[in-house]
């Protein structure tokens, strides 16, 4: 039978990609990073943390409307504000939501360094999905652990008629998965032939 999930693949999880493909597009990656850094440089210090601000306020909600999620973009600026030594908007009320989504992305990108562990991913996993009253969505939801034996599936359209989207690898064998994943990508920092770019975090948990 033809595997419908990458975890499917018979060399799971090993990563493999076409390095001579891959090459031209991340010198390109490269250059405008050069580029833009050489931008940076240039420019006061108020004028980059608005940058930076900036730019993790559009990735954060980007990738949440990816989900589906609308935020509130104010209480999310807010938050990100006072974490990078800003003034927040008067009048923007910071929710737990936007206080863990502000924590998880600047530990991401400012503690890039640190190793990244199990621990560390089961922290960003709680930043996620914080405690509220009355969240059923959240209740249902194994908070700062891996899940349970329960299918996970990405899935959007009719309760009777859904469409899978994805799901993710089996309950069994997901601790040993993650473990060679994590190895892998720690081992992938001091490898002068892996370029940083093809480092990514499949959907595990």
């Amino acid at each position: 039978m033809t595997p419908t999930w990458i975890w499917q693949q018979p060399d799971w999880p090993g990563f493999t990609w076409n390095a001579e493909r891959l090459a031209p597009l991340l010198r390109e990656c490269v250059q405008a990073q050069g580029r833009l850094m050489g931008m940076a440089s240039s420019v006061d210090s108020s004028l980059s943390a608005q940058s930076e601000l900036d730019a993790l306020l559009q990735n954060i909600v980007t990738s949440s409307a990816i989900e589906g999620e609308q935020l509130n973009v104010g209480s999310v600026r807010s938050s990100l504000a006072r974490r990078l030594g800003m003034d927040p908007l008067d009048g923007d009320r910071v929710s737990q939501r936007s206080e863990g989504l502000a924590q998880l992305v600047l530990d991401a990108t400012q503690q890039f360094a640190e190793p990244l562990t199990m621990d560390r991913l089961l922290r960003w996993h709680e930043w996620l999905f914080p405690e509220q009253d009355g969240d059923l969505a959240a209740r249902a939801i194994h908070v700062g652990a891996l899940r349970g034996d329960e299918p996970m599936q990405v899935v959007s359209g009719r309760l009777d008629k859904p469409t899978v989207h994805f799901e993710a690898p089996p309950r069994l064998g997901l601790v040993r998965q993650l473990d060679i994943f994590l190895e892998w990508f720690e081992n992938g920092r001091s490898r002068a032939g892996l370029d940083p770019g093809c480092v990514k975090t499949p959907v595990f948990v």
